[in-house]
């Protein structure tokens, strides 16, 4: 029902039910009208290419405030996928028994950052990893799951000098580990930039 916009639309109008008439001929009215051949998909709000593809999984509130500080300069934003890997590091698998079970998406995602830590040369004792330290409590390499700790990435990008926050947008036992990589540009600009 459509009421005090007729006179300002740019476009025709189709009663589709009128007093009287049947379900079957409303339907019938609706299933008459033929989907516009040249329309796309409207532009989304807070997008960046980095988002492609995965931004379902990106609540557009935090979408948003990706995108602004991107736009400040205070972070940088890079996709990465995160491959299946062996975790070389004693203690990082020990944290991670302690914490999940072998057929947890969020033991496998766990698994996937460590790992991709270590192939950058990264201590994995260094992390912290969804929440908690894996050895060392000055950790400059954080990582968190499905956004739980998402208010967390701008205080441990700043005040706790973080070198990178990597977020597992979405974790599964068999599907591709999307996630963003967020380094800090300019603490200054991030630490008094909206983030919610």
């Amino acid at each position: 029902m459509v009421f005090n916009f007729r006179e300002r639309a740019d476009f025709e109008f189709t009663a589709l039910w009128q007093r009287g008439d049947s379900l079957a001929v409303a339907l019938d009215r609706l299933h008459a009208i033929q989907p516009d051949k040249s329309a796309g998909r409207a532009p989304r709000d807070s997008m960046l290419p980095q988002f492609e593809g995965i931004d379902d999984w990106v609540p557009r509130p935090y979408r948003e405030a990706l995108c602004n500080a991107v736009n400040a300069g205070a972070i940088a934003l890079e996709r990465v996928l995160l491959e299946d890997g062996p975790v070389v590091s004693l203690i990082a698998v020990k944290h991670m028994d302690a914490r999940w079970k072998s057929s947890s998406p969020l033991r496998r995602a766990a698994a996937a950052v460590i790992a991709y830590w270590e192939r950058q040369g990264v201590d994995p004792g260094q992390g912290h990893l969804h929440g908690s330290d894996i050895r060392d409590r000055a950790t400059p390499y954080f990582a968190g799951f499905n956004w739980r700790y998402f208010g967390s990435i701008p205080r441990c990008l700043t005040e706790f000098g973080g070198a990178e926050w990597v977020e597992v947008v979405r974790p599964t036992r068999t599907q591709p580990l999307h996630s963003l990589r967020i380094a800090p540009l300019n603490r200054g600009v991030l630490g008094s930039s909206k983030w919610s």
